[in-house]
């Protein structure tokens, strides 16, 4: 391995704590260094990704759902049982106003009430044990696209998977990211598998909201790693031409433009830029996979034409593990500026095997 791919290597162990300004601010420090050291031509800009693929608004990506109407003389009948208590209360003014995220939980413990009810009552009302039972397997049928409401038309999937600038760059330093991963599997499995514990998916539901909607998310690392890929496809490029245009060395001889250079790699590459590249694959990593899963799950039962083609080409550019998705290019970009760096050393006889 070259000195240079050790170094890049070995970065993330050993400084991952020690950068306190954001992305942009160590891309343009380190450009202007490099320009300066190498009279490049142009600075790259390090200001806005090219063209990144906004999340869906909401309107559009929500699926309409039937509704449901119960006789009120037969509605009078169910006193007996728990689900009186919960129909009533969807019908007050604050229940018909119900969130898509509360709308989720009230159809989840509707279908459990309902099949009690019936089963309750199945003996003395059979006829009306027969609609619950009708109705309770009809909502069912539609949860997913309750939950598809509630999650990928919901405003924290709007908040949480919004493209923009980080508020707090430095939140990315302390975000371990583990409890926002781990709300995501949750999803994952609550649309998986039946939920058996009402109470606790309503408890839970509200806990993996809060955390979607806490900083960093997902749209700002998204937005970041788009960054990179701007600017390390421009500076490559640069970089690229100087090297056959202007050698850093002649005779394979290191001099004092590569011994300042060696400083820009070690001291602002490696010690400023590389530990908030770091952090952006970490939570990446921890939060695309299990949201990628949500994806392939939640789409599963659902009509063709009820997907929304704006979100399936956001979702390929974004979380799908693809050539053509943003990790892959993330890493493209990163590979070759190591080997951009390495084919500028060797002219200093600095690279592969050299001490």
């Amino acid at each position: 391995m070259s000195r240079i791919a050790v170094i890049i290597a070995l970065s993330c162990c050993l400084l991952g704590c020690g950068h306190q300004s954001g992305l942009n601010a160590a891309l343009a420090d380190y450009s202007e260094r490099l320009t300066r050291v190498l009279a490049l031509n142009e600075v790259p800009a390090v200001m806005v990704p090219i063209q990144p693929l906004h999340y869906p608004e909401r309107r559009p990506l929500r699926l309409d759902l039937p509704d449901f109407q119960m006789d009120l003389l037969d509605f009078l009948k169910l006193l007996t049982c728990d689900l009186n208590t919960l129909v009533a209360e969807r019908n007050t003014g604050l229940g018909k106003v119900l969130t898509d995220s509360q709308l989720w939980r009230y159809e989840v413990k509707f279908v459990r009430l309902a099949r009690t009810c019936a089963d309750q009552i199945r003996t003395t009302q059979p006829e009306l044990a027969g609609r619950l039972l009708s109705i309770a397997n009809a909502k069912q049928t539609l949860q997913p696209r309750v939950a598809w409401n509630a999650l990928w038309a919901g405003p924290e999937f709007q908040a949480f998977l919004g493209l923009r600038s980080p508020a707090v760059s430095e939140a990315f330093l302390e975000a371990e990211g583990e409890d926002t991963a781990r709300s995501l599997s949750q999803l994952v499995r609550w649309r998986q598998e039946a939920i058996q514990d009402v109470a606790d998916f309503e408890v839970g539901l509200e806990r993996v909201n809060r955390d979607l909607i806490a900083f960093p998310r997902l749209g700002e690392v998204i937005y970041q790693m788009e960054l990179a890929v701007t600017f390390f496809q421009q500076l490559n490029s640069q970089l690229d031409q100087h090297v056959v245009r202007a050698p850093v060395c002649r005779e394979r001889k290191p001099n004092e433009k590569s011994r300042i250079l060696m400083n820009v790699l070690t001291q602002i590459y490696v010690g400023r830029v590389q530990p908030h590249l770091a952090d952006l694959q970490r939570l990446y990593r921890a939060w695309a996979p299990p949201l990628w899963a949500l994806y392939q799950v939640s789409i599963t039962g659902l009509e063709d034409n009820a997907l929304n083609p704006a979100l399936a080409r956001w979702v390929a550019v974004y979380l799908a593990p693809t050539p053509k998705g943003i990790e892959a290019r993330f890493q493209a970009e990163l590979r070759e500026h190591a080997a951009v760096w390495n084919r500028m050393l060797a002219q200093c006889g600095m690279a592969a095997g050299t001490p």
